[in-house]
Parts: C-alpha cells; sequence; structure tokens
C-alpha cells in the first residue's frame, strides 16, 4: 500500500489558499478599475468633454444688406432633437452677424435665426454635422 505525503499542515494549507484567493480579489478589482477609466476616458472623448474650442459663428443676411437685425444663435449635439440657445447679436453695416462661443470638442448642428420684423420674414439657416 503506498503512503501519499503531505507536507505542511492543513492550517498552513487553509493560509495559503485565501493567501491565494486574496491575490485573485486584489487582481480582479485592478482589472476592473482600469476598465472604468478606459471607459470613462472614452465617453469623456466620445463627448466632447476634454478641450474646448473657440468657435466664430457668422450668419448673413442676403437678398438685400440689412444692417442692425437682430440674429440669435442657436446649437445642439449632433442627431440631438432640441435646440440650445447661444446668444445673440446684430447684423453690421453689411448685414453680417458673428458670436464667438466657447464649446467643448464634438459634432454639432448650428443654426441662426433672424425671426424677422415688420418689412422682412422669418429666415434661418442651418449648418450640421460641424466638427469642433
Amino acid at each position: 500500500m503506498a503512503k501519499i505525503k503531505v507536507e505542511g499542515n492543513s492550517e498552513d494549507r487553509f493560509f495559503s489558499t485565501l493567501m491565494d484567493l486574496f491575490e485573485t480579489i486584489i487582481f480582479i478589482a485592478i482589472i476592473l478599475y482600469l476598465i472604468q477609466l478606459l471607459v470613462s476616458w472614452y465617453q469623456q472623448i466620445s463627448t466632447g468633454i476634454i478641450g474646448e474650442r473657440n468657435v466664430l459663428l457668422e450668419a448673413t443676411l442676403t437678398g438685400s444688406i440689412l444692417p442692425n437685425k437682430l440674429i440669435k444663435f442657436y446649437y445642439r449635439s449632433s442627431g440631438s432633437s432640441s435646440w440650445n440657445y447661444l446668444g445673440e447679436t446684430y447684423t453690421n453695416e453689411e448685414g453680417k452677424a458673428s458670436l464667438t462661443i466657447i464649446i467643448p470638442r464634438g459634432i454639432y448642428d448650428f443654426r441662426a435665426v433672424f425671426e424677422g420684423d415688420e418689412i422682412y420674414e422669418e429666415s434661418y439657416d442651418e449648418k450640421l454635422n460641424i466638427s469642433i
């Protein structure tokens, strides 16, 4: 009959197994933390949170030169359905209005609106899928 020899006592094997389990749990926790960091980083990049840019928006009323007309500017994230107000300004002596904004990097739609007056009808223009 063969005899099996096991070195160490059962208490040593218990603590050795417990340490192996503890090391495995720590390893998994580190991997999960790194995955969470990567997901957060990807979301920031894809939504444009990282980095901002100065953007000059310009609108020109065409047909005839129309100075001193109020132009309102709006934006939305590309694919969104609701417009967000950015600001407003009046056209200059050439009928041009401009507004400088600071906006996170991303892909946006922009809209310039002339709401009309007692002489001229409402007019607007949109530029879609502009990468900032």
